[in-house]
């Protein structure tokens, strides 16, 4: 089955881009960028956005550029299991949107996203994930992560080909905006 990632079918989903945390993940300033740029996409798409931080209190903050960039389009949850369809506030921000697609980016691959992914796909959801979005601390874990999502049934994607994809055409009235983005 062919699955086209939609602007009015997705919810992004920022899972733990936290200060504490990404000093440790590798290539943490790569990933960082990707995620800006989706988050830049998903607020000229108008596509919703929820945003996680994993405890808080011990993991700090998200980093304040992805912060800043989601500015008022979403508020983050504190969440304490690691997929984020185990917290039922998470379920609840998702469900709302009405959705049906979901577009993954964020730390650890191998714990928050890829539990994140696979509980989402048992609730029903068309998971996309962004492999140039995800990072682990180590790089086999990562890999062992994006592989055991797409073996799942993930559609893996990297930010530039989910941006495009929502976009369609170049007759879109937002590719000009886009565009400058990714150049």
């Amino acid at each position: 089955m062919v699955v086209q990632l939609q602007p009015d079918k997705a919810l992004l989903a920022v899972i733990d881009m936290q200060e504490k945390l990404l000093p440790a993940i590798a290539e943490r300033e790569h990933i960082t960028r990707r995620v800006e740029l989706l988050v830049r996409a998903a607020r000229i798409l108008e596509v919703p956005i929820i945003w996680t931080e994993q405890y808080p209190k011990g993991l700090g903050p998200t980093v304040s550029s992805i912060a800043k960039l989601i500015g008022d389009a979403a508020r983050p949850i504190e969440k304490k299991s690691f997929g984020c369809f185990g917290d039922e506030c998470v379920m609840r921000a998702a469900s709302i949107t009405g959705r049906i697609q979901l577009l993954v980016c964020g730390v650890e691959a191998h714990v928050c996203v890829l539990q994140t992914a696979l509980s989402a796909m048992v609730n029903g959801w068309t998971v996309f994930v962004v492999e140039d979005g995800v990072g682990s601390r180590r790089p086999l874990d990562r890999n062992v992560a994006l592989s055991r999502m797409a073996q799942a049934g993930t559609i893996p994607v990297t930010a530039e080909m989910a941006i495009m994809e929502m976009l369609g055409t170049a007759e879109h009235e937002k590719f000009g905006e886009i565009l400058q983005l990714i150049k």
